[in-house]
C-alpha cells in the first residue's frame, strides 16, 4: 500500500492535469507548468511519471480499469450500460476530457469491445451469426456516439434513463 503522502502527490498531479488539459491539449502541456500548477518540484513529478503523457495514460488506465470491474459483474446488457453510465459520471471531468480530445473515441470503443469480448452479443431474435456480428458493430458505434453526446452534453439525463434508452434502441433494432 502506497505511503498517504505518494498518494497525496498523485492525486494532486491528476487534479493538476486535468485542469491543464481544460485549457490546453496534452502535447502542449510541459512538465514545468504541470509541477507549477501541482505545486510540486519536478524531481517529485519524476519519482511517479517520465511524462504528463504518462500521467495521462494512468490515469486513463485507472478509469478503464473501473469500467471494466463494474461491467465485468454484468450479464444484462441495459445493466452493463447502467454502469458504463455511472462510471463515466463519477469521473465526470476525466470524462470530458477524453471525450473532447483528438481520438477520445479510442477509450470507450476499448471499453466496448472489451466487453463484447467478456460478454458476447445475445440477440433476443434467432439470427444469423454474420449478422450478429454486423448488429453489434452497429450497436457499438452507435453506443459510442450516444455515449460520447451524453458526456459533451454536460451528463444531462440520469445514467439510469441513457442506459434504458441504449436498450431500448438496441431492442428497436434487434427486432428483424
Amino acid at each position: 500500500m502506497e505511503d498517504r503522502r505518494i498518494r497525496y502527490t498523485k492525486m494532486v498531479l491528476q487534479q493538476a492535469l486535468i485542469a491543464l488539459m481544460k485549457e490546453k491539449p496534452l502535447s502542449q502541456i510541459t512538465i514545468t507548468e504541470l509541477c507549477k500548477r501541482a505545486d510540486i518540484n519536478r524531481n517529485t513529478f519524476y519519482q511517479h511519471y517520465a511524462s504528463p503523457h504518462d500521467l495521462y495514460q494512468v490515469i486513463e488506465t485507472d478509469l478503464f480499469d473501473k469500467i471494466i470491474l463494474a461491467i465485468h459483474q454484468e450479464d444484462d446488457i441495459e445493466k452493463l450500460f447502467l454502469k458504463v453510465c455511472e462510471t463515466l459520471e463519477a469521473n465526470k471531468e476525466f470524462s470530458e476530457i477524453i471525450f473532447s480530445q483528438p481520438g477520445g473515441d479510442t477509450f470507450i470503443k476499448k471499453v466496448l469491445t472489451l466487453s463484447r469480448k467478456l460478454k458476447g452479443f445475445k440477440s433476443p431474435h434467432a439470427i444469423d451469426k454474420l449478422i450478429a456480428n454486423y448488429l453489434y458493430t452497429f450497436v457499438e458505434a452507435g453506443a459510442l456516439g450516444v455515449f460520447r453526446a451524453w458526456v459533451l452534453n454536460g451528463f444531462q439525463e440520469s445514467p439510469k434513463i441513457l442506459s434504458n434508452t441504449l436498450f431500448k434502441i438496441i431492442q428497436i433494432l434487434s427486432k428483424g
